[in-house]
């Protein structure tokens, strides 16, 4: 060692030593636990000091650097600081949450963001790579990545597998290297990539209160970082343990009866329209009374009525938290129209302790389930319609005849 490496302990030395290194037995072994001072008495010389790492692949875990110098009383920061990483949802724009509810493509995005603490080791890095490995539920369509950036604004480089459109499922990103150009990441680093989404027709729905693991559009990311400033073990890379988000949205279940709410009384082709204030909800029509919520910008291939099926049911899904009034707006024959119906889908969501499930509380909703009555014969017109107007003509002009007749019979008898 003495032939290449000299006092000041060149790098680029210590590297081409690195290479040719066997491990054998270790000359002696230290533990620390937590930050708890450990200590070993050794004779002065060169040293390769080497972290244990947690497992085979040093996941969850970072070496420093290898080599070092002992000539007296030397500390050694036995592990690195570690990256973090966290996944949040748009609940609205810029309104970043663990959990969120959304309609069916509605747009929204994810966020990922990546913590690199201020750490002195990070010098010894020649490259900083991040991996962000994104898992979405197959609820969860990807429509593209809207940035990738540093904390001061500027954007990053990176290679992402994900397709637009695609339905679920896992996909990278990459950035090779965050270390700026003539720059240090030793003061920390903060890496934020947003991608655009909505919920599709694979999304799970709730329709009550429930406490779920992964079953309601649960999507997570892993991160991969560059964990070992070392050259020959360069390709190994620490990884965090996964963060969570939920994405909930809602269905509403409807059936038409004629007369009497009882098996065998259901009753078709009752049309209705669902309205938010005075707009009414776009939907695709998915067949045997099924209709789930389109975009709302979208013109073809969307209706607004629903009709009940054979069985006098038609279902509602993908409906965010809000209120509705269902409206009906084709009466089958020989059966009265039936008073609106108001929808109120008041949603509570939150992470459970422990950050791997969330619970759902719609105990303060209601009519997300219906039963409608539609009543055989004919009602009296509404109020202040065309039919009150013309009851109005009758009354005036048989109130009319009335005074007439009477004046005549007067007159008759005299």
């Amino acid at each position: 060692l003495n032939q290449v490496v000299n006092e000041e302990l060149d790098r680029t030395k210590l590297d081409e030593i690195e290479k040719y290194v066997v491990l054998g037995e270790p000359y002696t072994k230290i533990t620390v636990e937590g930050n708890d001072p450990a200590s070993v008495d050794l004779p002065a010389g060169y040293y390769l000091i080497r972290d244990v790492p947690d497992s085979q692949t040093g996941e969850y875990d970072a070496y420093t650097t290898y080599i070092t110098v002992v000539v007296n009383n030397y500390t050694i920061k036995p592990k690195s600081e570690i990256p973090s990483v966290d996944k949040e949802v748009s609940e609205t724009a810029n309104d970043w949450r663990e959990t969120a509810d959304h309609a069916i493509n509605e747009p929204f995005q994810f966020k990922l963001t990546a913590k690199i603490p201020q750490n002195k080791h990070l010098v010894d890095y020649e490259t900083y790579k991040l991996v962000f490995t994104d898992t979405m539920s197959d609820g969860v369509t990807f429509d593209g990545i809207a940035s990738v950036t540093r904390e001061d604004g500027s954007k990053l480089e990176y290679d992402c597998t994900a397709t637009v459109g695609q339905k679920g499922g896992q996909w990278k990103l990459t950035i090779n290297n965050i270390i700026p150009n003539e720059g240090s990441i030793e003061n920390g680093e903060t890496i934020t990539v947003i991608y655009n989404a909505h919920l599709n027709e694979n999304a799970v729905v709730s329709t009550t209160s429930e406490n779920s693991t992964t079953a309601t559009n649960n999507n997570c990311v892993e991160l991969e970082y560059s964990n070992n400033p070392n050259t020959s073990y360069s390709g190994n890379l620490g990884k965090t343990i996964p963060d969570h988000v939920w994405v909930f949205t809602y269905r509403v279940d409807n059936t038409k009866y004629a007369n009497v709410q009882e098996t065998g009384h259901e009753l078709a082709y009752a049309g209705f329209t669902l309205y938010s204030d005075s707009t009414p909800i776009k939907l695709i029509n998915q067949g045997n009374g099924q209709y789930v919520v389109a975009n709302q910008s979208d013109e073809s291939g969307v209706v607004t009525e629903m009709m009940s099926g054979s069985d006098g049911k038609f279902k509602i899904k993908g409906l965010d938290a809000g209120t509705y009034t269902l409206h009906e707006t084709t009466t089958p024959s020989g059966y009265n129209s039936c008073p609106d119906v108001t929808v109120t889908i008041n949603a509570t969501h939150n992470e459970n302790e422990g950050d791997e499930s969330a619970s759902l509380d719609l105990s303060k909703s209601s009519n997300m389930v219906n039963d409608i009555v539609n009543h055989s014969g004919h009602s009296l017109p509404s109020t202040g319609g065309p039919g009150t107007a013309m009851l109005y003509a009758v009354g005036a002009a048989l109130t009319l005849l009335t005074t007439l007749l009477l004046g005549l019979r007067r007159r008759w008898e005299k």
